[in-house]
């Protein structure tokens, strides 16, 4: 049962840090890349 929960928290704490990071580098993929465009 511990186990079940901690790993439980481990995903539901690292899924939307992973997330967060992915969108954050696309978005600044996308601003460098409108910055160097325009």
């Amino acid at each position: 049962m511990d186990k079940s929960v901690t790993n439980n928290d481990f995903l539901g704490r690292q899924a939307p840090y992973f997330i967060e990071n992915f969108d954050l580098e696309k978005v600044t993929k996308e601003v460098q890349d409108t910055f160097f465009v325009n």
